[in-house]
């Protein structure tokens, strides 16, 4: 590669093995939409999501569904 090869490259994954089905994701939206006042933990809980609380709430900042406490 010569010297292009000493330039900077990126860190970024090139897959994501453990990121959730777009499915899934978009049923998560919809089950937010439906329970707007419902957070992760209710929507996994009642739904049975399978996938953790956490990953439930970075679809919800990622769509920008969180509340802010402003």
């Amino acid at each position: 590669k010569g010297i292009e090869g000493l330039g900077d490259l990126s860190h970024a994954p090139h897959h994501s093995p453990n990121k959730i089905s777009e499915e899934l994701e978009n049923r998560i939206i919809q089950l937010k939409k439906f329970h707007p006042k419902w957070g992760g933990g209710a929507i996994k809980d009642r739904y049975e999501i399978p996938c953790s609380i956490r990953t439930i709430y970075r679809v919800f900042r990622d769509q920008e569904m969180l509340r802010s406490e402003s």
